[in-house]
Parts: C-alpha cells; structure tokens; sequence
C-alpha cells in the first residue's frame, strides 16, 4: 500500500477499492471512478465557465478538455477512463473553486482530496490560497487570515489521516 511507484493516492483507489466489494470487476471499478471523476470535471468547468463568462464560456470551459489528444505525447494518460490520480485531483480542484465562495471548508476538504489524489496538486495550493484571499474583499486582512484557518486545517486534514494510518500501519 505505500509502494512508491503507485503516485495515485488514497481518493481515488479507496473508491475504487469500495466498488471492488460490492463484486465489480477491479478495472471496470476503476474506470468507472476515473469516468465519474471526468465527467465531474466537464460538469465543473462548465459551471466555472458560466459565472465567468456565461453560456459561451461555459461551451469553451467544457471543450478544451474534449480536445487534447493524450495519446499522441509522452502522456501517461491515453484517456479518460485510465486508472491514474490526475484528472479526480483536477476535477477535485475544479470543484474547490466552484464551492469556495459559499463553503471555504469543504473547497479546502477537497483542496486536499486532490492532494490525496495525486501529490502534483500541491501546486494548486499558492492558487487556492490566493482565492481564499480575495473572496471577501471588504474584509480587514486579520477577518481574511482567520477566515482561512478552518480551510486550510481542512486541506490538511486528509493527508494527516493518511499519514496517521501508514504509521500506524508500520
């Protein structure tokens, strides 16, 4: 469980691991989760492009990610069902943004589902802290600060409980 060529994490494969109990075939399991992940991300841009920009945004959100050709590269990826963390995390991530301005605790809830996912969306953080910063312009900067203290406690909380279970577990 903590081999270090297996970088998917624990928010995809536990998914995967409670559909495999239920008697579903673990790849058919797999990508089912790694299908529903893509869909949420279309359905997640899509509602990002429309509070952006409206219907034509929403249009253009949803087909750059219908467009790129994963299989002609280098990428790993060969498409959208492949058992890999990185589209979950980018779908997670997405829907962080799209609950950020109505519920920062479960936006960071699933900042760190997405690390937990796939470690890549550390990088994500510098961009999620910077809209955790302005979602409230009007505010005093010490209100923004502890504003921000049960958010980001929440984007570490997943990764605490993995870690707290691997040490247990060894």
């Amino acid at each position: 469980p903590f081999a270090p060529r297996i970088s998917t994490g624990p928010a995809v494969l536990l998914p995967i691991a409670a559909l495999m109990l239920l008697g579903i075939d673990p790849v058919i399991a797999g990508r089912l989760i790694v299908a529903a992940s893509y869909a949420a991300l279309l359905v997640g841009l899509a509602i990002i492009g429309k509070r952006v920009g409206g219907r034509w945004a929403a249009l253009a959100a949803v087909a750059v990610p219908l467009t790129i050709n994963t299989a002609a590269g280098i990428s790993p990826i060969q498409g959208p069902a492949d058992i890999l963390g990185e589209i979950p995390a980018a779908a997670l991530a997405v829907w962080a943004l799209v609950v950020l301005p109505r519920r920062a605790w479960a936006a960071g809830l699933l900042v760190g589902l997405a690390v937990q996912a796939k470690y890549i969306s550390l990088l994500f953080l510098p961009a999620f802290a910077l809209a955790l910063w302005f979602r409230d312009p009007g505010l005093p900067w010490r209100r923004r600060v502890r504003a921000a203290v049960l958010p980001a406690a929440m984007v570490a909380a997943p990764t605490l409980l993995v870690e707290l279970i691997a040490f247990a577990v060894l």
